[in-house]
Parts: C-alpha cells; sequence; structure tokens
C-alpha cells in the first residue's frame, strides 16, 4: 500500500491565457522544475519503523515521529559530517523537524491491536534544513559528486572473483546500487563486454584503456578497485553455514594511474548479531561513508555563507535563454538567479550561491557550464560585482 501525504495543500485554477502569458507560465514551469533536480538529495526512502504501544493508535502516533526523527538523522548524516549534529538532532522537538518536511508517503504499514510496522518516504524542504544548519552553526555539502564505479573484487586464498555468483562482496554492493547519496556509486552489471574489460584476474593488472572504456560506459568520473578478503576464521563460518565469525579485510585502491594505487584498507569485524551478509553490508557501508566525507572535505560550506557575481550570457534566442536559466536553477550551489538585462543575443544574470567560487566552478561543471572571466576593457553591470562569462 502505497499514500501520499502532503504537509500544505494547493489549488490550482486553469485559465485561458493569451500567447505572451502561456509562455512566461512556461518559463516558470521549467525554473520549477529544473529545481526538481537537487530535490532528490533532501528525500530520504524506506525509512522503516516498528513500535508496540498500549494500542494500534498509540503506536502508530509513536512509529511516525520515530520515523521522522530517523529520516531527518539519515539527511543530516547525508549532508554534514558525521556525528556534527547527532547531540541537537536527539534534543529537537518532533514538531521543529516536522516543520522542515515537504510531504511524505507510507510505502507500506501493518497494524495490530498494540503494534505497528511502518515503511516512509520523506521530502524535506531544503530551504528549512539549511536554515537549521545555519542556526547551529553547521557546515554541510549538498553539493552531489559525479558518479564512482566501484569493481568489487573478493579474494580468497589468493584468488580474485569479480563476476561470479558466489562474490558475496558484489552481492553487498549490489544491494544498494542505485540508492541516493551525495557521491553516487555504480556497479557494473557483469555483462559480456563489462567480462571482456575487466576479467576477475585482473584486480592488480587490468588494462588502462579497458578500465576507461568500462567507466566511460557506465557515465562514472572515476573507478575505485574495492577488494574484499575474509579471515580464516570467517571463510570457515560461510562453508560450516553459521553465524558470522571473523573478520573481513577491505583494501581501496585508486585507479588514476597505469596501475593500482591503495588509498586505505580497514577491518571489519563480526558482532555477535552479525549475519555474513550483515557483516558485508557494514563494509560496503563503511565504503560509502570514506568517499562522502573525502566528498564533503572538498565541497564544504558554511550555512548561510553567501556571494554574489554577475554573468554575460550569450543565447540565441528567448527559448535558449529559458532552458539555460532552468540549467542554471538545478545548480545546487545557486540559491537565486537575477536577471539584471535580456536582449535577443545576450542575458546578463547575478547569481547569488553557497561557499566559494571554486565550489560554484564545480556545481556549474555538472550542469555542463563554465565561467570564463572576462577582458579588462569589457563593460560590466555593476562595477562593485565580480562579472563573467558563462559557457
Amino acid at each position: 500500500m502505497m499514500m501520499h501525504c502532503s504537509y500544505k495543500r494547493f489549488l490550482a485554477r486553469r485559465a485561458s491565457l493569451p500567447l505572451l502569458c502561456a509562455f512566461v507560465f512556461m518559463a516558470f514551469c521549467s525554473v520549477f522544475a529544473g529545481a526538481g533536480f537537487a530535490a532528490a538529495l533532501f528525500t530520504v526512502d524506506r525509512v522503516q519503523v516498528d513500535v508496540t504501544a498500549d494500542n494500534a493508535l498509540a503506536a502508530r502516533e509513536e512509529a511516525f515521529d520515530l520515523a521522522q526523527r530517523k529520516a531527518f538523522t539519515q539527511l543530516v548524516d547525508r549532508l554534514s559530517p558525521n556525528g556534527a549534529a547527532a547531540a541537537e538532532i536527539d534534543l529537537m522537538d518532533t514538531s521543529v523537524i516536522a516543520s522542515m518536511i515537504k510531504d511524505y508517503e507510507i510505502i507500506e504499514e501493518k497494524i495490530s491491536d498494540v503494534r505497528y510496522i511502518g515503511t516512509y518516504t520523506f521530502r524535506f524542504r531544503s530551504s528549512a534544513v539549511k536554515r537549521f544548519f545555519s542556526g547551529q552553526s553547521l557546515t554541510y555539502s549538498d553539493l552531489e559528486s559525479d558518479p564512482i564505479m566501484i569493481l568489487p573484487f573478493y579474494q580468497v586464498n589468493g584468488r580474485y572473483d569479480l563476476w561470479s555468483y558466489g562474490n558475496r562482496w558484489k552481492d553487498a554492493w549490489d544491494r544498494v546500487n542505485g540508492v541516493k547519496s551525495l557521491v553516487p556509486v555504480i556497479v557494473p552489471v557483469g555483462d559480456l563486454q563489462d567480462v571482456s574489460d575487466m576479467r576477475d584476474d585482473q584486480a592488480m593488472t587490468y588494462q588502462t584503456y579497458r578500465l576507461r572504456a568500462l567507466t566511460d560506459r557506465y557515465g562514472a568520473k572515476e573507478t575505485v578497485i574495492a577488494v574484499a578478503v575474509p579471515d580464516s576464521s570467517l571463510i570457515q563460518s560461510i562453508q560450516g553455514g553459521g553465524a558470522a565469525q571473523g573478520s573481513l579485510i577491505i583494501k581501496l585502491y585508486r585507479t588514476d594511474e597505469s596501475r593500482p594505487v591503495l588509498a586505505t584498507q580497514f577491518f571489519i569485524r563480526a558482532e555477535p548479531n552479525d549475519t555474513h551478509d550483515s557483516l558485508f553490508d557494514r563494509g560496503v557501508q563503511r565504503v560509502q561513508s570514506l568517499l562522502r566525507e573525502n566528498w564533503k572535505a572538498q565541497t564544504m560550506v558554511n550555512a548561510g555563507q553567501m556571494n554574489n557575481i554577475q554573468a554575460r550570457i550569450s543565447i540565441a534566442s528567448l527559448q535558449d535563454w529559458v532552458r539555460t536559466e532552468k540549467k542554471l536553477k538545478a545548480v545546487s550551489a545557486v540559491e537565486d538567479v537575477l536577471l539584471e538585462s535580456l536582449t535577443a543575443q545576450r542575458a546578463v544574470v547575478t547569481l547569488q550561491f553557497e561557499g566559494d567560487l571554486r565550489r560554484l566552478q564545480m556545481a556549474l561543471n555538472k550542469q555542463g557550464m563554465k565561467l570564463a572571466t572576462l577582458q579588462a576593457n569589457d563593460v560590466r553591470v555593476d562595477q562593485t560585482i565580480p562579472m563573467y562569462e558563462l559557457k
């Protein structure tokens, strides 16, 4: 069962509009659609709760409060340094979290006389969340990285395995493939072309041009080789079919050189309640956390740290300007686009953005745009604001 619930309901009216008004309406809608690209980052999917109380109603209300808190905790962890706001969230009233929620969906629910089990999806209002960060003097990043490809090699007794059905490490990565994150991760499916480009025995001896072809085919920016090595105790527990025991050694390699370069390695030790799947899942979560924290360190911004520049944009038509404005509105670092002047060949805008110019450049690059410095004798609309050419 799926139920969609909105915190605010709006009534839209349709009317017959002259051609000019229709065009303005179309432009507005395109800008609104562009803002939707960043909205996914403020959506938390599949929040699961299981609550028992005196009766079904009490259990459901308690579960909903718990779901909101869990969703917001996941969102803050996604955007801010690990544990940065944990204490503040624990002390927050649920009504404060609720005020930041745009809408939610009940994906699934089961109700008994005293128990409620539910799965929710929450969509948060980005502006409200940023105000929370500002009020708590927290840093955060809402700039999404280019996708990273993970090649999950499983090494047992010195033998590497990537594509076979017995690769528990790849199975764990497949379970999170496509999950929303600041650092999107892609795991190749292992079709004939994939296997041709990267064989099981090539973790440390890959051919650079074939790895590049594999990376490009999936639209990833770079590839990380993630090698998981079970120790002897873990191998025995897997073969015996009992509870998980021992440790999983995980090694991460960069592939930006002709041969893999070890970046880091760590251990994931089995805990008392671990299954083999949960142990491997925790290994995946640790790798994802390392990737996120590295990206956050590059793109972190203080909430409320606003800057302005002006940009000159060459356009071919009014429709071309509408498309360009839509792309600018979709840039996560851009808070507002103010049109200063518009002619048939050129638009001049003021961009209000978070963070420094380098962060803005990174965000623009993701939308296929870049800033270029103007010549010294170029005319500027406002001499007090830096001006660039936006291409």
